[in-house]
């Protein structure tokens, strides 16, 4: 061995001058290892993950390279969102809703709370990069009005998901009779708004969706409520936080005795 290099831009087969010299390669040897590091612009980066850049090793019997190798990467790309769920509710007063936040893949950058109405929210330190469940604590101010809680989940990776865990209220007014309304809009990308009444407090009322098939899909509420007129909005995500494809879903609606099912149209 008499030199080697770095040589860039260039596709295979095609020539291209140094751009970084290895220093401290081991001269007149047959065989061995090497190792070092190099401070890249920005543009030799780019070049370098573009498979643009080869190395040459020259030898006295060789001196135009005689092993010459492409540099490739196989980069994958991780584009799945947080994902954001109420994990516990506590009832008691004053009543508090745990909401765990957790990515598996680059894991966790930052949690924001974007609002919290009628609610102390609370988000523990961690460390950012964690893959752990962190656990967000929402306890409610005034019992008998409704919270609202929207979190914005970043990961590492760049992802990131608005997660409004809690219902919303429309109005004081106690409604006449439990009811579900039909969503708006409908057919809806990527979200839509669900309207529904509690005529009497419930101590479990739930609000799911489903698929065709009866396979669920995400949960948008589940825990006990007080009487009013209220909306939920589903993001047209799944309980992992991950989109879901158009098609028709059904959501339903148990308060009691109260059950009730209605259609929409994802169309993406």
């Amino acid at each position: 061995t008499v030199a080697a290099h770095f040589h860039a831009p260039a596709s295979p087969g095609v020539n291209a001058s140094v751009v970084i010299g290895f220093a401290g390669f081991p001269l007149g040897v047959t065989s061995g290892s090497f190792s070092n590091s190099y401070v890249l612009t920005a543009a030799q980066e780019t070049d370098l993950l573009n498979g643009l850049w080869y190395v040459n090793i020259h030898t006295a019997q060789y001196p135009g390279g005689e092993i010459r190798g492409q540099i490739t990467f196989n980069v994958v790309v991780e584009n799945t969102p947080p994902g954001c769920n109420i994990t516990a509710i506590i009832p008691g007063p004053p009543k508090q809703l745990q909401i765990t936040v957790r990515d598996l893949q680059s894991g966790l950058a930052s949690v924001q709370v974007l609002t919290s109405t009628n609610a102390n929210t609370v988000v523990p330190a961690f460390t950012p990069g964690t893959t752990s469940p962190v656990v967000v604590t929402a306890t409610k101010i005034n019992q008998s009005s409704a919270s609202t809680v929207i979190l914005r989940v970043t990961d590492v990776a760049g992802n990131s998901i608005d997660c409004d865990p809690v219902y919303t209220t429309i109005s004081a007014e106690v409604p006449q009779e439990f009811a579900l309304g039909a969503n708006y809009p409908n057919p809806f990308n990527p979200g839509t708004r669900i309207n529904f009444n509690i005529s009497k407090p419930e101590g479990s009322v739930s609000l799911k969706v489903f698929d065709v098939v009866g396979r669920e899909v995400k949960t948008l509420i589940s825990e006990p409520m007080q009487p009013g007129q209220y909306f939920v909005e589903w993001d047209g995500t799944n309980n992992q936080g991950i989109a879901v494809t158009s098609g028709v879903y059904i959501y339903r609606m148990v308060a009691g005795s109260f059950i009730a099912t209605r259609r929409m149209t994802l169309m993406k």
